[in-house]
């Protein structure tokens, strides 16, 4: 229970904001004009800032006073980071809060716009022999998918970049309207090379997705649960009447 101060200030978006800008708690009560024993306070809960105090903690982290008195949401997911060394801790607790922030302005759009059904696929086996064709279908339908969307957007990621070291130039020599006009031509640029890349791909997607089938098929006969078993691929005419398909049939 805080003693004095605001009432309803969260201690825990204490604890994120330090988090997502990287401060220490000496850090942050030096910006703040107080001493580092009021903002462990503050952290543990014991004591609530006052007003003033407040109005300078939200200023110096860029944040509004209110914020601070806004209930933490429930985390859905904690990230899955590749590296858990010590060296990291304070990157992946940026992360994690900022993350945390994502969710919050998530729930707060929800309010306004009403997000799709997510239907991912679960996988609802434990042995690889009890993969069914169909779900193998559906992994490949998905596979497809994003790699021809990695293909577009990477198009537009390389386009962004040219266009940042572009503008970033101008704004060095400190020609701002150059580097506005730059931008802006850079961007309509980009959105009309990505549309020609999008509209030249689409003749040569039936080959791209036979390559693509031929690598799963040779990915699958290599998996250690599927050498014991025969492969047929393409499917014949006969067990497919309907045309070709992109199904892996097993015999």
């Amino acid at each position: 229970m805080s003693r004095g101060g605001i009432q309803g200030f969260q201690k825990e978006r204490l604890s994120q904001i330090l988090a997502a800008r990287r401060l220490s708690q000496v850090q942050l009560a030096s910006l703040v004009g107080v001493s580092p024993a009021t903002v462990s306070k503050w952290r543990s809960g014991s004591q609530a800032p006052e007003r003033d105090a407040l109005e300078r903690l939200a200023g110096v982290v860029n944040v509004t006073p209110e914020w601070f008195t806004r209930l933490p949401t429930t985390k859905v997911s904690l990230p899955l980071f590749r590296s858990n060394a010590s060296a990291h801790v304070a990157a992946r607790a940026m992360l994690e809060a900022r993350i945390e922030w994502g969710q919050d302005i998530a729930i707060a759009l929800s309010e306004f716009v009403d997000y799709p059904a997510l239907n991912l696929p679960g996988r609802r086996f434990s042995d690889p022999e009890e993969i069914i064709p169909e779900e193998i279908e559906l992994a490949a339908a998905i596979g497809f998918a994003s790699t021809l969307l990695f293909f577009t957007v990477s198009i537009s990621i390389g386009f962004t970049i040219a266009c940042s070291a572009l503008v970033a130039r101008r704004l060095g020599r400190n020609e701002r309207e150059e580097a506005a006009r730059m931008g802006g031509a850079s961007m309509v640029f980009m959105g009309l090379a990505t549309l020609l890349v999008t509209l030249a791909t689409l003749p040569f997607l039936e080959p791209m997705l036979a390559l693509l089938q031929q690598a799963l098929a040779t990915a699958l006969f290599k998996a250690p649960a599927c050498r014991s078993r025969r492969w047929r691929w393409p499917p014949s005419p006969a067990a497919h009447p309907q045309g070709p398909s992109s199904r892996l049939f097993w015999l």
